[in-house]
């Protein structure tokens, strides 16, 4: 939606400055949205994956609990990479991922096979790196966005400010 509605021509003509007014609306909702749901889904006991997903999948919920900080960072990221697409910014995201890539290959080859003495260990180092590669993108593609776009983050109000105006919207379409 963030990379379609950039390309429209009355978004086009607007400032860097008003698009990412708009944009850190779309990021603060994809942050709420990814947390609230990851914290449900943390919540679900090993029995429903079992008997949602069969009787291999109990531990499901155990390297669940190891991928939160990279699905977190993955939502985080998500609206930032089709901004950065949206402004023709290849070279950047390719960059970003790039360092992501070597990032996470760089910390498996640091908890290498000496490091865990069992598969359950091996699973749970892999997704370390995972994470570690999925956080380095998300802070690659927030520093790409320019000062304008990060200065907001020092700034609560506008959290708030997004979540009247989501509320607003809602309760609009509701009436």
């Amino acid at each position: 939606m963030v990379h379609a509605k950039l390309l429209q021509p009355d978004m086009m003509l607007r400032s860097v400055s008003s698009q990412n007014r708009w944009i850190w609306r779309f990021f603060i909702i994809s942050i709420l949205g990814t947390s609230i749901l990851t914290f449900l889904t943390a919540l679900m006991p090993d029995i429903l994956y079992t008997f949602i997903f069969g009787r291999e999948f109990g531990v499901m919920a155990k390297y669940f609990s190891w991928i939160i900080p990279g699905v977190l960072a993955l939502g985080v990221s998500a609206v930032i990479g089709h901004v950065l697409h949206a402004r023709n910014q290849f070279s950047t995201l390719l960059k970003n991922h790039a360092m992501g890539l070597g990032g996470m290959l760089l910390c498996w080859w640091i908890l290498r096979k000496p490091l865990w003495p069992s598969d359950l260990d091996f699973a749970k180092y892999l997704l370390f790196g995972f994470n570690f590669g999925l956080i380095l993108v998300m802070v690659m593609n927030f520093l790409s966005m320019g000062p304008d776009f990060r200065k907001r983050i020092k700034t609560p109000r506008n959290i708030l400010i997004t979540l009247n105006l989501l509320f607003r919207f809602v309760r609009n379409r509701t009436h």
